[in-house]
């Protein structure tokens, strides 16, 4: 469960976050009758005397062999315009060095990892992510592919995902359904921190680096569009201003058994 807590509609946020604890269930194995593939995760946070994130400690256990893994986070603001974050995945000893560069917003504009090229942001005149650009692991200069956010008076209304590799392009449409209760995304973390996901710059959410998406969080999301029927996934919520992340829905490609 996710708790942030602001002043005012518009989003003032009275309380920092110090604990972020859920699980993530894939349920996708259950039509091979296998079973379903979950990852416990814990996020703590802390905080510089500025108000800023110094330091998280990212804790995650999966279902398939027990074993606990820990990523710490630690980030530097003391070059103007950059922050440098060390990650330590203590499990494995490893250590990535990561540089973020920002504008004068304080917006991050790319990322690169261990010295390469990672990926760079781009955003609309009213200052929201438009887009996410994720380079080739082995080529700094080619477009590994590009995630592309359109929307309509301050509100999702279109996500494309292109990938240069074969060209093809994924596109998702947002009608009013997908917010049909309005939950303002006016926490310390926007809401694509949490059901974005999956990228190796995840903690720029967390830290509040890429400005903002939707005003308002999605209630479900679209299935994969490879599919032939584009399955919703809903995001079950219990207030308007506590999240809990769901992979709940059916699968389009094996059975009719919710998964």
């Amino acid at each position: 469960t996710i708790e942030q807590k602001g002043e005012t509609s518009t989003g003032v946020v009275a309380k920092k976050i110090k604990e972020i604890v859920y699980k993530e269930t894939d349920n996708s194995s259950v039509d091979t009758n296998d079973t379903p593939y979950e990852e416990e995760y814990s996020l703590k946070f802390s905080y510089g005397n500025d108000g800023s994130v110094a330091r998280i400690i990212d804790e995650r256990i999966d279902s398939y062999d027990g074993e606990k893994s820990t990523y710490t986070y630690n980030f530097n603001y003391d070059i103007v315009g950059e922050i440098q974050v060390e990650r330590k995945n203590s499990r494995y000893d490893e250590t990535d060095n990561y540089i973020v560069k920002l504008d004068d917003r304080g917006n991050a504009t790319e990322v690169s990892k261990n010295g390469k090229k990672l990926a760079s942001f781009g955003y609309t005149n009213d200052v929201r992510l438009a887009k996410m650009v994720q380079y080739d692991e082995y080529n700094d200069d080619e477009v590994d592919y590009q995630d592309i956010f359109t929307y309509d008076n301050g509100v999702f209304s279109k996500y494309t995902t292109t990938d240069n590799g074969d060209g093809e392009n994924d596109e998702y449409i947002f009608d009013a359904s997908y917010f049909a209760n309005k939950y303002p995304n006016n926490g310390m973390i926007d809401m694509m921190g949490f059901i974005g996901g999956g990228f190796d710059y995840d903690f720029l959410f967390y830290i509040g680096r890429l400005a903002k998406t939707s005003d308002y969080c999605l209630e479900k999301i679209p299935g994969d569009g490879c599919y032939e029927d584009n399955i919703s996934h809903p995001i079950e919520t219990k207030g308007p201003n506590q999240y809990i992340k769901t992979v709940t829905g059916k699968s389009a490609d094996y059975s009719d058994e919710p998964t």
